[in-house]
């Protein structure tokens, strides 16, 4: 009987610490455990309670804050949307919007889908653009980081499309 006790114990360990190991390895490879503004405390507190993340101006991450791009409109979205395409996304146009996309993201390990909405809008600076969107779990309270690194990937993407 102890022993049966002694390796139930055991594995219970053993399976908090795979669950462990990976929520730390989902949460450094989105770049929550870095020491980037707004810094460790918030970044981690977003990524537990948080299942959105938005591109905009005034996001505290530097990493969401867009880029403003002297070109026309239709040639952000078109860059925007090779930028989908080159990370693997299927991105296709809101019909309510013009200037807007939509995609569904299927994540890597457990396969969920997530919803990704883009838009692109007028800059602050006269004759400039910007891309604002939106990246959001379908399941889930918390989601470690992933929508935050996913568009910091998209803007990522889209200042290598553009750049000549």
């Amino acid at each position: 009987m102890r022993r049966a006790v002694s390796i139930a114990v055991a594995v219970v360990l053993a399976v908090v610490l795979v669950v462990l190991a990976g929520v730390v390895g989902a949460l450094a490879r989105n770049g929550v455990l870095g020491g980037e503004p707004p810094g460790f405390g918030e970044r981690l507190a977003l990524a537990l309670s948080s299942n959105v993340a938005a591109i905009a101006p005034d996001s505290p991450f530097p990493e969401l804050r867009p880029g403003e791009h002297a070109l026309d409109e239709e040639a952000l979205l078109e860059a925007l949307t090779q930028a989908c395409a080159r990370l693997g996304w299927e991105c296709r146009r809101d019909g309510s919007d013009p200037l807007a996309l939509r995609a569904t993201v299927v994540t890597g390990l457990l396969r969920f889908r997530d919803d990704v909405t883009l838009a692109v809008e007028a800059g602050d600076a006269p004759g400039t653009v910007r891309v604002r969107g939106e990246s959001r779990s379908r399941v889930g309270r918390g989601d470690l980081g992933a929508n935050a690194h996913r568009l910091a990937r998209l803007l990522a993407e889209l200042e290598a499309v553009l750049s000549p």
